[in-house]
């Protein structure tokens, strides 16, 4: 008998509640089909698929850790920092979070008003439909786009419209880094940049950490190998640990990351979680 593969983890993936394409459930049969034994749903500005998340992780022998993926400002940009390790039942989160749900409808009624302005129409109850009962988001905006024929693919829909930039782009928060950080640190958990090798900002990791980032994504999907090794050395040089996932959406759409993708060893979430305890720990 063959000894049994080791433990292997995942801390950045996307259900239907945010903008990924299958269901918190789905995700997780997906995840433990591709040999992952301990995952984070990260979804966007929501922990509504979270209970669903863990209580299908139960009877499949995958163990789920509370996360989340919420959007902030940086020097005008937006950002995306990752929580872990919090209390799903902390008030000051909740609230926070209600905050953060407002105002991306309230984006994504100004990005149909922007695209409608161009003379591409679109409803507004059309992307709330796509939604399908989880938070709208630019995703559900494409699909919507290309649908109608409006543009020739989902990337168009970016290059064209949505993308930052572009005639039709809403920034997703106007709330900063520091009140996030904040925010995670007060519901218990850590905090650590998403993909920063997407986001290009890279000369404001010192800030971020002397605001009280715990943690750089230095492993994703979209990190080539130097990527991955730079973020582990600032990761180093600023006291910060390391986290990684394949930032899975789904099997289509703009994202064509796969679970299994990125897969780390358990002493990667070991040290996330003696971060959180040293965390905790100084606000006591």
């Amino acid at each position: 008998m063959p000894p049994p593969s080791p433990p292997s983890i995942d801390l950045h993936m996307h259900s239907t509640a945010s903008d990924g394409l299958a269901p918190a459930a789905e995700v997780v049969r997906s995840a433990a089909a591709a040999g992952l034994t301990l995952i984070a749903l990260t979804d966007h500005d929501t922990l509504d698929a979270l209970p669903e998340a863990m209580e299908a992780g139960e009877g499949l022998g995958v163990r789920v850790v509370p996360g989340v993926e919420i959007s902030a400002a940086l020097d005008g940009a937006g950002v995306h920092i990752l929580g872990y390790l919090f209390d799903p039942s902390a008030p000051a989160l909740a609230a926070f979070l209600v905050g953060r749900r407002r105002e991306r409808r309230e984006r994504m009624a100004r990005m149909v008003g922007l695209l409608n302005g161009e003379g591409v129409r679109v409803e507004r109850e059309e992307v709330v439909r796509e939604a399908a009962g989880g938070l709208e988001g630019r995703p559900h905006l494409a699909r919507v786009l290309l649908r109608h024929g409006q543009v020739r693919s989902f990337q168009d829909a970016f290059r064209l419209w949505l993308g930052k930039g572009r005639p039709a782009y809403v920034p997703a928060s106007t709330c900063t880094t520091a009140q996030v950080i904040a925010v995670i640190h007060g519901a218990g958990g850590v905090a650590s940049f998403a993909h920063p090798g997407l986001e290009r900002m890279d000369p404001w990791i010192p800030a971020l950490a002397a605001e009280g980032l715990d943690a750089l994504e230095a492993w994703h999907a979209d990190h080539n190998p130097a990527q991955v090794e730079r973020y582990r050395a600032l990761a180093g040089n600023h006291g910060l640990v390391t986290t990684g996932g394949s930032d899975y959406h789904g099997r289509a759409g703009i994202h064509r990351r796969q679970l299994g993708q990125v897969r780390l060893p358990m002493e990667v979430y070991e040290e996330l979680e003696r971060a959180a305890r040293r965390r905790r720990a100084c606000s006591t």
